[in-house]
């Protein structure tokens, strides 16, 4: 099994939002991602990323995404950075429930470490790699499906 150590830095979220509600929507982003993922990769949210091999780092920020809304960025020490744009809409505080015009943070976290696994966009519109995906309360089947596969390849 893969496991992933995951660092939020929640000093990177607007003032508008509280630390809490940033590490509610990640801890829920990856929960729903190790239940997908069973027996074949682990999220593990930790306070700091010393002692986990650089591959296997991830930390979750908001900062200026070249590509949009979100973006993933390997560094050359081969450690992870999802970005999440904060000029975005972006809806922390949503947890089961989606309000119009707000981007879901936890559909970005997996849209993002779909990217992690090799996996492409979808032309399903209702995929969470879709290029624009929609806001998800759950991993679908098929995404469920979707992410499995990408993951057992880098297994």
């Amino acid at each position: 099994m893969i496991q992933y150590a995951v660092w939020f830095n929640d000093l990177t979220l607007p003032s508008r939002f509280s630390r809490d509600f940033g590490r509610v929507a990640v801890r829920r982003a990856l929960g729903e991602l190790n239940v997908a993922l069973s027996g074949l990769v682990q999220f593990v949210l930790l306070d700091d990323l010393s002692g986990t091999a650089e591959n296997r780092r991830i930390t979750i920020e908001f900062a200026q995404a070249a590509e949009g809304t979100a973006e993933l960025h390997t560094n050359e020490d081969g450690s992870h950075i999802v970005r999440l744009d904060p000029n975005a809409e972006w809806n922390l505080r949503k947890l089961f429930w989606m309000r119009l015009g707000e981007v879901d943070t936890e559909t970005f976290i997996w849209h993002e470490l779909g990217h992690l696994a090799g996996s492409g966009h979808s032309d399903n519109p209702q995929s969470i790699m879709a290029a624009s995906p929609l806001s998800s309360k759950y991993l679908t089947k098929a995404d469920r499906l979707l992410l499995r596969t990408a993951f057992e390849q880098l297994n």
